[in-house]
């Protein structure tokens, strides 16, 4: 008798073609011989994500029970691997996170989740999704309960309501999938600090551009309102340097983002893109060994494309992204390539060897358009850089040492190399030096728990939607 389709999972057999000719009512079929657990529950259990996908696209049932337990219950309480990911898919298939298990003390998902010390974002995750840290199991013991007897903060902070959870900003700055900074020195010309040098997380953080971008710009409403601003606004800043009286490139930008505007067809903010188009974008991709898994590569490409095209919609026609690869070695044609060179770019991609994220963020995008412009006689940075990486995985490669600290390192590297080229940080950026002592004090255990959105899963959801699509890609890049 062939196995089940439990069993070729548990076994880590199971394959796409396992399912051919399975019907829904077999794809749900709990299996005697396993513990009675479902296809689902035990692709659930053994953090199989790809089993988990396929399973729910051939209609298998996220609320259908393994004996008492629920594939989001197994989650929550037994899953070891991609456990945030795996939560993200079930809820968002509609998974109830307030069913309890029977046989496990009546105790829920969430409960379970604070016991095995979940990162704090997948706690929030379920109580987003209805689950209640009061509900109580059979001893008597509720997920809040247990995390005040424990004084854990940061767990008592994830299971309040959305709206008064204080923001951790230490979850941002390590995803296991994306990861923005921003690298900003305002340069005079006689190489001396001129206003300030900043690095920070994008994701999610507000105040910083508040502080940089002044309110004023984003709340004019004609044109010549809007291009008086934000030339008051480039004067007011000290960023002459890089955008003098009778540089062409603030008219044109202002310009298109004017014609962009009165373009029914976009579903961006003209003023976003504005202060977005201020910037050098660096679009640095992982084409290591495991971004041959599942779809990755054409997520990628496809990622990579929509992120040029966003961030480049108003630039002036010689100006565009710089692309990166932690392993394809660096070419000329890889610099503002037009958006119709992209994928050929991207099929250049091996996609083999490690992920040396860190050691070759250095030698790779801050050497050559940070470092070796701060070594020129004459210091200046044409624009401030902002770098999107772009990866799949956690970092390593043993025969450069990457370690896991090596991407904090050679970021906090880089603003004290600014800080020694006569660059100073600005004193009252406030956000900014929270997010460097952070950053410095940042541990990286459980990384794949940092964040409960994977953009793989993300992108594909959107990729049908062109509207929210180019939004939600704006998103991580512009403040709340």
């Amino acid at each position: 008798m062939p196995p089940t389709i439990t069993k070729l999972i548990w076994d880590g057999n199971f394959t796409k073609g396992d399912l051919d000719g399975v019907d829904e009512a077999k794809i749900n079929e709990p299996d005697p011989s396993n513990s009675g657990l479902t296809p689902l529950c035990a692709a659930v259990w053994t953090g199989n994500v790809e089993a988990v996908k396929l399973l729910i696209k051939n209609k298998a049932d996220v609320k259908r029970r393994g004996s008492t337990r629920s594939p989001l219950w197994i989650a929550a309480s037994k899953t070891e691997k991609n456990v945030g990911q795996i939560i993200q898919l079930l809820i968002g298939k509609g998974a109830d996170p307030t069913v309890a298990s029977e046989d496990d003390y009546n105790s829920t998902p969430l409960l379970n989740a604070v016991v095995r010390k979940c990162h704090p974002d997948i706690l929030s995750y379920l109580v987003d999704a209805g689950a209640s840290p009061s509900a109580t199991d059979s001893t008597g013991q509720s997920a809040q309960s247990i995390a005040e007897k424990e004084k854990h903060r940061k767990v008592l902070n994830a299971l309040l309501p959305k709206g008064r959870r204080t923001k951790d900003r230490s979850n941002s700055v390590y995803l296991v999938v994306a990861v923005m900074l921003f690298v900003v020195a305002w340069v005079n010309k006689n190489a001396k600090a001129a206003f300030a040098s900043i690095i920070l997380a994008a994701f999610q953080f507000s105040g910083i551009f508040d502080r940089i971008i002044p309110k004023k710009v984003a709340e004019t409403t004609t044109l010549e309102d809007f291009r008086a601003e934000m030339k008051d606004f480039v004067k007011d800043s000290n960023l002459r340097e890089f955008f003098p009286e009778k540089d062409p490139f603030i008219d044109s930008v202002i310009n298109k983002a004017a014609m962009l505007g009165r373009n029914p067809e976009n579903s961006t903010d003209p003023k976003d893109l504005a202060k977005l188009a201020l910037y050098q974008p660096v679009i640095y991709c992982d084409d290591s060994g495991s971004m041959r898994e599942g779809t990755r590569r054409e997520d990628l490409r496809s990622l990579v494309k929509r992120v040029a095209e966003v961030t480049t919609k108003i630039v002036p026609d010689n100006e565009g992204v710089e692309i990166r690869f932690i392993n394809l070695p660096t070419a000329p044609h890889f610099s503002k390539p037009k958006l119709n060179a992209i994928d050929a770019i991207m099929a250049e991609a091996k996609y083999d060897g490690w992920t040396a994220i860190g050691t070759n963020l250095k030698e790779k995008v801050l050497e050559p358009l940070i470092y070796a412009k701060l070594r020129q006689e004459k210091a200046v940075l044409t624009r401030p850089v902002l770098i999107c990486i772009i990866t799949d995985g956690s970092p390593e490669d043993p025969v450069v040492n990457e370690k896991r600290e090596t991407l904090q390192n050679n970021i906090i590297e880089c603003g004290d190399i600014l800080e020694k080229h006569g660059y100073h940080r600005d004193g009252d950026a406030e956000e900014a030096e929270e997010f460097l002592d952070e950053l410095r004090n940042a541990k990286l255990d459980g990384v794949l728990y940092c964040t409960t959105e994977r953009l793989d899963d993300k992108y594909e959801g959107l990729r049908e939607n062109e509207c929210q699509l180019e939004q939600w890609l704006m998103s991580p890049i512009m403040p709340a």
